[in-house]
């Protein structure tokens, strides 16, 4: 079964019935572009090391701040990836000068996730990293 990840600040009854009644599995998990916190990012990747295999669709309002540190935090713990690749290709989909004007902490907090990735507690519980680059 298919998942689809919501990260806007308000869960919506009616794409969780749309993506029910699809056959796929819906998954609210708020998060704050302007204030980030571990938690939504570890909840994400949970959420995809716990359903290998399936495919995984995420958004929030717009595609580019949030989605795009949910796409970052799983390259940097899952694929190795560095904070300055992860960001290129957030800005490749759509992060910008507008972003940061909305969003004025997530790209420092993208910058420091790998560090958080080791460090904070919340990442502790996840398999995810102990493979990559990043983590060791």
């Amino acid at each position: 079964m298919d998942i689809v990840v919501n990260l806007r600040g308000g869960k919506s009854a009616k794409e969780e019935a749309t993506v029910t009644k699809l056959g796929m599995k819906y998954v609210w998990i708020p998060s704050h572009c302007g204030f980030p916190q571990d938690e939504p990012w570890a909840k994400f990747l949970k959420v995809i090391e716990e359903n290998p295999g399936k495919t995984v669709f995420v958004h929030c309002q717009l595609g580019e701040d949030r989605t795009g540190m949910a796409v970052a935090s799983y390259r940097m713990a899952e694929q190795g990836w560095s904070a300055e690749e992860a960001m290129k290709e957030m800005k490749f989909f759509g992060f910008s000068a507008v972003h940061h004007a909305m969003c004025p902490g997530l790209e420092e907090y993208e910058e420091k996730f790998p560090e958080r990735l080791k460090k904070s507690a919340v990442f502790q519980e996840l398999g995810a990293g102990k493979n990559s680059n990043t983590a060791k």
